[in-house]
């Protein structure tokens, strides 16, 4: 068997941990399935929005059906009960499913190869589903399908299917009638243009068919085989007798002398195009690579399989191996959780006007956003760890936009909050945050440039005026930010924000760095002056005294005396490997975050239990206190176990009772990576 099962979530001598909600189908925000419950029987497959993306998991052992995949209420009268489930191993690559009955193992394997180093990889628009099965002596029929409601969120839209045989490979594909490509945006919504594609690789095993789901499944159930026809009655929505694209195979018609089979489908979204950008249609990545084919494409796809399995489940040994190593086990089971969550969230395209690559970012759940800066920013840490490019590339589009070069009407001394609605780019009424995002623009450029030798090209020298007025900006903006908003701004506004003014400070001294890098050496001094007199300032205006068991420690808002939040902003020093606040003021905030951690975390502030999973992990990477470190790990592991809330990653939620506030499925979850980039 290739795939390790290194995180074994609910088997009793494993991990002891129970994922909110389990990763299957991951491509990209639109192509983007998960199971939120214990068990893949226990409810429907949904998308990060809990709409239906359905997909049903049968299996016939010695004429008996069961159910795998789905809830009972999309299965046959006659195949209601579920497999029982052994396990579930969530990897960073691929989740596993076991099932057993009768003598009969199932193991389904959902596998979604994100390698930061490998664009195709992160462009591909590829999910695989395995099935390894242990058959005994038993004769086994297996059956899987995914629906129509793949390829469109509206329940009213005309939906239309075909077929086609590319060279070896038999793909059945289903899409919109009306196809309207890059028309609407938003943030809960989901696809309807482009084509949903279900693809084997055929054998005399192997039957496909398209057809209504209640038709096919109920033919499995009762016979093992699938209907002789595709259902022809179209177009038509999805709630009319639901389309499905099936697959079975027949395991007694293999070698009977085999008792072990391997089968795998290829599931893949073909969106047209990724971004409109100022009218300007953004085609996926992969389009330029396989010239603009999807057969091309899927064919490859296919002739991968095998290979790109095995790099899966090598990669996942490695980052395995190196999370574990920083910081434990749970740690790991954390980090395989959030990684794809990660990814699934941005979309890699090829500017065809530039001849350059491009990454975008939905905010997920939060806005419906393109690229928004205060949520790359939280995410930044996985990208500076795998591939400090993919941050870069994410850079490309902020500048121009910030610049006006393109049409955005954009013309303040501030950085832009955000570029558009996904997936249009376009002007937009700006949420400001003048010195969150344009300190967060700074910092993560330092950072690129840092890691990646010192190279500035991705900004310079064209872009050196936009970072020298930014610069002026936090100079004259500081070390009291006044009244603005920060990233935080579900909790209202923070006037005389401590935290805010602290990472405004850091990306000043960020600036100073790059000024050295392109050789602007007297301004690079300048600027370091400024920093420590501003330093000196915050430590002023922002200490407290002890008070009673209460340590000393650094306030909300520097007007207020008896508050507190965490100063996660500090932690960017550590990735630049600066000094700007020293160790005191460090330890002093870790022995006051332990004194008032709660059950399930640290609150964000001295405002109420509330919290945020992601600056929690930048607080344990910030405060070179290794006991705080194990101790939010601990606890966040935990929390994620036992959260009442079944969605996928959230990280906004009460450190009391564990619930979700809002927000789920967004890309922040990359800063769980923050303590890869210590000491590294």
């Amino acid at each position: 068997m290739l795939f390790l099962t290194l995180l074994c979530f609910t088997l009793p001598l494993c991990f002891a941990f129970r994922p909110p909600a389990v990763p299957l189908v991951m491509g990209d925000p639109y192509f983007n399935v998960w199971s939120m419950a214990d068990k893949l029987t226990d409810a429907d497959t949904k998308m990060w929005n809990t709409q239906n993306k359905t997909m049903v998991g049968l299996i016939r052992i010695d004429g008996s059906c069961y159910r795998w995949m789905g809830s009972a209420w999309n299965a046959p009268s006659n195949c209601q009960t579920a497999m029982p489930q052994t396990t579930v191993n969530v990897n960073f690559s691929t989740t596993e499913y076991v099932f057993s009955q009768s003598g009969v193992t199932l193991s389904v394997m959902f596998t979604s190869y994100f390698n930061a180093l490998d664009l195709v990889s992160l462009s591909l628009p590829v999910t695989y589903v395995s099935f390894e099965v242990q058959v005994g002596s038993a004769d086994v029929q297996i059956y899987f399908d995914a629906a129509a409601d793949f390829a469109t969120y509206k329940s009213t839209e005309p939906m239309v299917w075909n077929r086609a045989t590319y060279g070896p490979l038999s793909t059945m594909r289903v899409g919109t009638q009306t196809q309207p490509v890059l028309q609407q945006s938003g943030d809960w919504v989901a696809i309807d243009w482009g084509y949903f594609y279900v693809s084997t690789l055929p054998d005399v095993t192997t039957s496909t068919v398209m057809q209504a789901g209640t038709v096919s499944r109920a033919q499995f159930a009762s016979q093992g085989t699938l209907p002789s026809s595709d259902d022809t009655r179209m177009p038509r929505p999805v709630t009319d007798h639901m389309p499905v694209l099936a697959v079975a195979w027949d395991l007694t018609q293999a070698d009977p002398k085999e008792t072990s089979y391997r089968r795998t489908v290829i599931l893949a979204y073909d969106d047209v195009a990724s971004i409109n950008w100022f009218g300007t249609f953004l085609p996926p990545y992969w389009r330029m690579v396989f010239n603009n084919s999807t057969v091309a494409m899927l064919q490859h796809a296919a002739a991968q399989i095998d290979s790109v399995l095995l790099a899966a489940d090598q990669l996942d040994g490695q980052l395995s191996a190196d999370t574990s190593a920083r910081a434990g086990a749970e740690y790991t089971t954390l980090t395989a959780l959030a990684y794809r969550q990660v990814f699934a969230a941005c979309k890699l395209v090829w500017n065809p006007v530039n001849q350059a690559v491009w990454y975008f970012m939905k905010e997920i759940s939060s806005d419906g956003d393109l690229s928004t800066v205060d949520v790359v920013f939280p995410a930044s840490p996985i990208f500076l760890w795998l591939n400090p490019q993919l941050l870069a590339m994410q850079m490309l589009p902020m500048y121009p936009y910030a610049s006006n070069e393109v049409p955005s009407g954009y013309n303040k001394t501030w950085a832009p909050h955000h570029l558009g609605i996904y997936p249009i780019g376009g002007p937009i009424n700006q949420e400001d945050m003048p010195v969150e995002e344009t300190s967060n623009l700074i910092l993560m450029a330092a950072a690129i440039v840092q890691r990646n030798g010192n190279d500035v090209s991705f900004f310079y020298p064209h872009y050196m005026p936009l970072f020298r007025q930014w610069a002026d900006y936090l100079v004259a903006n500081l070390p009291d930010t006044g009244d603005q908003l920060c990233t935080d701004d579900f909790e209202g506004p923070s006037p005389h924000n401590a935290n805010l003014a602290a990472k405004g400070i850091v990306a000043l001294a960020a600036y100073s760095y790059l000024c050295t890098v392109v050789g602007a050496t007297t301004e690079a001094e300048q600027i370091s002056a400024i920093v420590q007199n501003f330093t000196a300032a915050w430590i002023s205006m922002a200490q407290t005294t002890a008070n009673g068991t209460q340590p000393l420690h650094y306030k909300l808002e520097y007007d207020i005396v008896n508050s507190w939040s965490l100063k996660y902003n500090i932690m960017y020093q550590r990735i630049l490997n600066f000094a700007v606040f020293d160790d005191t003021v460090l330890q002093q905030e870790s022995d006051f975050y332990l004194a008032n951690m709660l059950t399930f975390g640290i609150p964000l502030d001295s405002r109420g239990a509330l919290t945020k999973l992601d600056w929690q992990f930048w607080i344990a990477a910030m405060t070179k206190d290794p006991s705080l470190e194990q101790k939010i790990i601990s606890v966040l592991y935990n929390w994620a176990s036992s959260t009442p809330t079944r969605v996928p990653l959230t990280d906004y939620y009460l450190t009391t009772t564990g619930a979700q506030l809002g927000f789920q499925a967004r890309p922040v979850v990359g800063g769980l990576f923050s303590l890869m980039l210590i000491d590294d």
